[in-house]
């Protein structure tokens, strides 16, 4: 987990104009790791990121780094509807309102919540159909 800590979280260079949008950055960047269970976070390219909010790979950098403010409400309807995520937890830290590890932990509960859901309503209807339910939910997650 440090290895991943360590790798979402940028330096603070001083340069810094728009804290809000690299702190958006960080903020899609994690989901991403977290929604797709990826192992190693270094394969998660920085354009792959860009590419979900309609950035090119040199408006990617410049966002990833504070140099863009993200003020594109269809940049964020992008996001929302490429990652299904909440439009009020993008707007809240596009605004500087939230951190991203902060709306990172508000998005992860909701992630869990609706994966319990799922989880739930697919032994509901396993049962329904009389297959061995226990044996698909423990298959499911190896």
């Amino acid at each position: 987990m440090k290895k991943l800590e360590k790798l979402i979280k940028l330096e603070e260079p001083k340069d810094v104009k728009f804290p809000s949008g690299r702190e958006l950055f960080r903020f899609i960047r994690q989901i991403i790791i977290r929604a797709m269970n990826i192992k190693d976070p270094e394969q998660l390219m920085d354009g792959q990121v860009g590419k979900l909010a309609g950035y090119g790979a040199e408006e990617t950098s410049r966002w990833k780094h504070g140099k863009v403010k993200f003020d594109s409400m269809e940049r964020a309807i992008l996001l929302h509807e490429n990652l299904d995520v909440d439009e009020y937890l993008i707007l809240r830290v596009a605004t500087g309102k939230l951190k991203a590890d902060q709306a990172f932990k508000i998005w992860e509960k909701g992630f869990e919540l609706k994966d319990k859901y799922r989880r739930e309503a697919l032994v509901n209807y396993l049962k329904e159909q009389k297959i061995p339910y226990k044996l698909v939910i423990l298959n499911s997650e190896e």
